[in-house]
C-alpha cells in the first residue's frame, strides 16, 4: 500500500506519520518512510512519503503519479495541489479537512474565499476512487489535529489492517501530550457519522444581521454599510455576533464605538 502525506510545516505531520508507523510495526507489517520536507519551516510545504509491506524489501524513494492508493492530507490547498499534480486517481482514497492558510493578500481581502469546497469537489471526485472531506467550520471544530484527523482515518476503513485499540497503542507508546491527543482521537473516531459523503456542503450564501436586539448596533452598521459597501455590513454583522458570544452586547457596543472613532478620521 501506497499512502502520500502533503501537508505544511507547523502543523505536526511528523507526529502522525510516527504514530501511523508505530500502530502499523505493532501490527505485524513493516512501513517504510520517506520525509521529503522542501520549505519545511513554519507554513512550508512538506510531503510524507509511506509504503507498507510485509517484508518491507521492496521501496520506492519516490511517490510515483497515479499510483497512490491513499492520500492523507490536514491543509486543504496541498491536497489540491497533489490531485492537480497527477498523485490521484481511480484507484486512489482520500481523506482530508477544509482547514487551510492564508496568505496576507487573502487575509487583507474582503472577498470570499474561492478554495472551498464546494468549489473543488469535483476536481476531488474526479482524481479519487472515494473521498472523506471534514468540514471543520460545519463540524465546529477550530481547532481540529492530527489526533483528530488519524481517529478519522481509524474510522474511515481504509486501512482495515489496523485496529482501533493499536493505533490507541502507538499513541501512547509516542508519549507526545496523550491524554489530549487520545481525546481527539477518540472524537476523530466519531466524526465520520457526522460528515454527509453525499451531500452538499452548506453554502452561506448572506450573512444575517446578528441576533441581538440593540438598536444602535443594527442602525450603526447598516449606515457604514451604505458608506463604505456591503462587504463591511457583512464583516460587521459577523463581528458583531462573535462578540456577543464572546462575552456581551455591551462590550459589542464598544466595539462598535470604535469603528465609528476609525470611520470620522477617514
Amino acid at each position: 500500500m501506497r499512502i502520500l502525506i502533503p501537508s505544511v510545516g507547523g502543523l505536526g505531520v511528523g507526529v502522525f506519520v510516527e504514530w501511523l508507523s508505530a500502530a502499523l510495526i505493532m501490527e505485524g507489517l513493516k512501513p517504510n518512510v520517506l520525509n521529503l520536507p522542501g520549505v519545511s519551516q513554519r507554513t512550508g510545504r512538506t510531503l510524507s512519503y509511506m509504503e507498507i509491506g510485509s517484508d518491507g524489501t521492496s521501496f520506492s524513494p519516490f511517490p510515483t503519479k497515479g499510483n497512490i492508493d491513499l492520500i492523507i492530507s490536514h491543509e486543504f490547498l496541498e491536497l489540491l495541489r497533489v490531485l492537480k499534480e497527477g498523485y490521484g486517481g481511480k484507484g486512489c482514497n482520500v481523506i482530508g479537512t477544509t482547514y487551510r492558510y492564508y496568505t496576507t493578500y487573502e487575509k487583507l481581502s474582503l472577498k470570499r474565499d474561492i478554495y472551498t469546497y464546494e468549489n473543488f469537489r469535483d476536481v476531488i471526485e474526479k482524481y479519487s476512487k472515494d473521498h472523506i472531506m471534514a468540514d471543520i467550520y460545519k463540524l465546529g471544530i477550530s481547532d481540529f489535529s492530527n489526533a483528530h484527523l488519524l481517529g478519522l482515518l481509524c474510522a474511515s476503513g481504509y486501512m482495515p489492517f489496523i485496529r482501533r485499540e493499536t493505533y490507541e497503542r502507538a499513541m501512547e507508546a509516542v508519549r507526545i501530550d496523550t491524554e489530549r491527543n487520545l481525546r481527539d482521537f477518540n472524537t476523530g473516531c466519531e466524526l465520520l457519522g457526522r460528515i454527509k459523503r453525499d451531500s452538499s456542503p452548506s453554502v452561506i450564501d448572506e450573512i444575517s444581521p446578528c441576533d441581538t436586539p440593540d438598536l444602535y448596533i443594527k442602525e450603526s452598521i447598516e449606515r457604514l454599510g451604505l458608506t463604505y459597501g456591503k462587504d463591511i455590513r457583512d464583516v460587521l454583522f459577523e463581528a458583531v455576533g462573535q462578540i456577543i458570544d464572546y462575552q456581551d452586547v455591551k462590550y459589542a457596543r464598544l466595539y462598535i464605538s470604535r469603528v465609528y472613532d476609525l470611520h470620522s478620521v477617514l
